[in-house]
């Protein structure tokens, strides 16, 4: 099975399937799984391990997945993630719990299936 489709699984066990208004629906990772380029791969370290200190496995966790639309401009843009890691840096700083982070993440989550 490849990658893609088990965390569509994943997302449809946890969640149920996509909005039927969502053009090209995909399991998203809020905080990019890899990123592109040396500045998105540290930055997507940082927030990896941000999240795996609270609790949250940042590549299957449920709390870091979202239904958005693929394909979309900016969805995996330097700027999309930027936002990311800087709210959970924040929520860190503000010595925040796994409540905290989750919540964030939703917030961030809602963002992209936006985009």
């Amino acid at each position: 099975m490849n990658t893609m489709k088990g965390f569509l699984i994943i997302k449809r066990f946890l969640t149920g399937d996509p909005s039927v208004a969502m053009k090209n629906p995909y399991v998203h990772h809020i905080l990019f799984k890899k990123g592109l380029g040396q500045k998105q791969q540290e930055l997507v370290r940082e927030g990896q391990g941000i999240l795996r200190r609270n609790g949250v496995d940042p590549i299957i966790g449920e709390e870091n997945l979202v239904w958005a639309p693929n394909a979309v401009v900016g969805q995996h843009s330097l700027d999309a993630l930027e936002i990311v890691v800087k709210r959970l840096r924040d929520v860190e700083a503000e010595d925040g719990d796994l409540d905290d982070i989750v919540d964030a993440l939703k917030e961030l989550g809602g963002l992209a299936s936006r985009r």
